[in-house]
């Protein structure tokens, strides 16, 4: 019989003399195809075998069957691929038996032996492993249940055992650089340690596992098996130290991705039907993660966003339109592997995370328009879920460090926001109803005179080109916060500060400003000043326009470094521009603050047209109540007398919180970080409100200021 290279060529006599001899020759005969065929799936050997077999006193009782040499190119267990085999074979009339003797030659030329026996008749085996640096592939049935690939090579002494059926494997294996892949956090882990096979169990104690950075924590446990079937487990991580915990990219999961190096430890334990994951550590350094509020069954009443639809987008829409499960329950299930069916296994997912500054969050709120914030904090959360009910719960309030907001209206108006410190994101088991507690400003220069021409003779200014904080505040249900506008000024005083607010005294007027300082870096001139003041908004239009691409494209240029490019003239005819350029960064593990303003004016009436104001804080422990304060000042105004051209200034700062003076002298209590689990679902529907802001024609249609000139 001969087909595709393959070949068995039978000749001889089959008798009960022993003179009467039968020959099998054996021609690249693939081995795999006969374990299957027998449905011995738990102890697969594979390989192409070329050799001859010689049987005689074959209709007796005692027949005698030999091979010696039997040659395998490429044998493997269990689909893993060990080597060469050279085998020796015989039958065992006292056991009724093949007895096998293998000697295998490994792709680094170490010799590995396999020998032992194969019943036929009891449809049984009882093979040892002599393993000298042999791959491990052959134990990934064993480890289905937690892990979907694993490498290394492994020496020592195992012994398979048991009915075709039903096997069980004993002994004691040293594992050589062991890795392991981690399917739901796509994660790699590696381990050189010894491995205990018992009957019905693996046991794996206290081993040192390491991430693909080196960083180390520590591994125990088992996993319990009846014959290798109904698997169950039990794997503790402990000592965890900057591990690499959750390494998920946006391809393999849109709504919920990052990388995440985590101390503490992990708890994973199941058995058919049931995984239980527990989770209790900190964030580390380089930890970033992204959330993105995608439930595009509600997107278009989130009002406050700027939506765009695709053609792909549309169709995916329409077909998950009949599912109201949240986005994250279903990326959880199809991380998990999980399928509506009535077989799946229940996963219980039970994550204390002890959030700190080193790591950063990014919640997308609408990945078309770039509408996200990007914040470091601390905080305690809980996250639970259950898999059969789809219930995901989340509790503890993240407080926000530092951050920016990236704030998108009406396809006009893109700005990068500064999160200040203290603002917070409180979740109460819901999610998606997260309270929020965010104040994020925007940094511009703006000229006073813009609102009043009676700020040039203003005698407290030192100039009135001044820096002001547009604020935004948003509170609230996430999925329908409560947005307001405000305007800081960090270097007026409290008299200059009152004149403006004299003038900026109603809502209206408040979002006029805004829109003008987010469009244009400058003042919305009042009705009676436009007479004296107007002509220069076509200008600021194109400036502020050229100022937002400049500052897109730098800002790509560095995470650590925020760059904000700005173009200015009050005539808009060039012959008084003024260019600067915003500098922020937290350098020095957050310890160094550094906001700067650099540019250059060409005024005739300053003697130094170089603009150089900076701020330099460094905080002298680890909370920051306590800093070093040093700043320069420039000074344009009151040009005509003899005053310093800069002001500068250094300091110590102590910074404490409290409602009344003994609070004060009282040391602060810790707060309960954790959030009460109740469970509480808050109403509302899902729309979002906003203030009512008119945008003016002059930002909507850059064009029209011209037309009426």
């Amino acid at each position: 019989m001969e087909a595709g290279g393959k070949s068995i060529l039978i000749d001889g006599t089959v008798s009960d003399s022993e003179d009467d001899r039968l020959t099998v020759d054996l021609k690249n005969i693939a081995l795999l195809e006969i374990f299957e065929t027998l449905e011995i799936d738990k102890a697969l050997i594979g390989g192409s075998a070329t050799g001859r077999f010689i049987g005689s006193n074959l209709l007796t009782a005692e027949p005698a069957i030999n091979c010696k040499r039997l040659h395998v190119d490429s044998i493997s267990y269990n689909r893993c691929v060990l080597g060469d085999a050279d085998i020796a074979a015989h039958w065992d009339n006292t056991k009724k038996s093949f007895f096998l003797d293998a000697d295998i030659t490994g792709d680094d030329g170490l010799h590995s032996r396999i020998y032992g026996d194969i019943f036929p008749a009891g449809e049984a085996l009882d093979i040892n492993f002599d393993a000298n640096h042999v791959p491990v592939g052959f134990l990934k049935p064993f480890m289905s249940a937690f892990a979907s690939e694993i490498e290394g090579y492994a020496s020592g002494h195992a012994r398979l055992f048991g009915t075709f059926k039903y096997i069980d494997m004993t002994g004691d294996l040293f594992a050589d650089n062991l890795k392991i892949k981690i399917d739901f956090t796509n994660t790699w882990y590696t381990a050189t340690d010894s491995i205990k096979l018992q009957p019905g169990l693996i046991d794996i104690n206290d081993v040192t596992i390491k991430d693909i950075n080196g960083n180390t924590a520590k591994l125990n446990g088992f996993v319990r098996h009846k014959f290798f079937k109904e698997p169950s487990f039990n794997f503790k991580v402990s000592d965890a130290r900057n591990f690499l915990s959750y390494n998920v990219d946006a391809k393999l999961s849109p709504d919920w991705y990052g990388t995440v190096y985590g101390n503490g430890g992990a708890t994973i334990s199941g058995e058919p039907g049931v995984v239980d994951i527990s989770v209790e550590m900190s964030t580390a350094p380089k930890s970033i993660f992204t959330f993105v509020l995608s439930d595009r069954l509600d997107a278009d009443e989130y009002s406050f966003i700027t939506f765009k639809d695709s053609r792909a987008e549309a169709i995916r829409d329409s077909l998950s339109a009949h599912d109201d499960t949240p986005p994250i329950v279903r990326m959880l299930r199809e991380r998990l592997g999980m399928q509506d069916s009535d077989s799946q296994s229940a996963y219980n997912m039970d994550l204390q995370i002890d959030i700190t500054p080193d790591a950063r969050m990014v919640l997308v709120m609408d990945p078309v328009a770039g509408d996200q914030i990007k914040a470091n904090g601390s905080g305690n959360l809980k996250l639970t879920y259950e898999s059969l009910n789809n219930d995901l719960r989340m509790y503890g309030t993240y407080t926000l460090d530092h951050g920016s907001y990236n704030f998108t209206l009406q396809d006009i108006i893109i700005k990068d926001f500064t999160i200040k410190e203290g603002s917070s994101i409180a979740f109460h088991g819901d999610p998606y109803s997260a309270q929020l507690a965010i104040q994020a400003v925007y940094a511009v220069n703006a000229n006073l005179s813009d609102l009043d021409e009676s700020f040039l003779l203003d005698k407290d200014l030192n100039r009135t080109n001044v820096p002001v904080h547009a604020l935004l505040k948003v509170t609230g249900d996430m999925r329908q916060p409560d947005i307001d506008f405000d305007l800081e000024f960090p270097t007026l005083t409290q008299d200059t500060y009152r004149k403006v607010r004299s003038i900026v005294s109603t809502k209206e007027m408040m979002n006029r400003q805004i829109i003008y300082l987010l469009a244009l870096n400058r003042f919305y001139t009042p009705d009676y000043m436009a007479s004296t003041t107007k002509g220069n908004e076509l200008f600021s239009v194109a400036s502020s326009t050229i100022a937002s691409q400049l500052s897109s494209m730098l800002g790509k240029l560095s995470d650590d470094w925020s760059i904000a490019p700005n173009l200015r003239s009050e005539r808009g005819d060039f012959s008084d521009v003024e260019v600067d350029v915003a500098l922020s960064s937290r350098l020095l593990n957050n310890r160094l603050l550094f906001n700067g303003n650099f540019g250059y004016r060409d005024k005739t009436l300053n003697t130094n047209q170089f603009i150089g104001d900076f701020d330099i804080e460094y905080l002298l422990n680890p909370k920051g109540s306590w800093r070093l304060k040093a700043y320069n000042r420039y000074n344009d105004q009151n040009y005509y007398v003899r005053t310093a051209q800069n002001t500068q200034g250094v300091g110590i700062v102590f910074k404490k919180d409290f409602n009344n003076f003994f609070g004060f002298l009282r040391p602060k209590k810790k707060a309960d970080k954790t959030a009460k689990p109740d469970g509480t679902k808050l109403k509302g529907d899902s729309t979002l409100r906003q203030p009512t802001i008119v945008i003016p024609d002059s930002i909507a249609h850059p064009a029209n200021p011209l037309l009426e000139q």
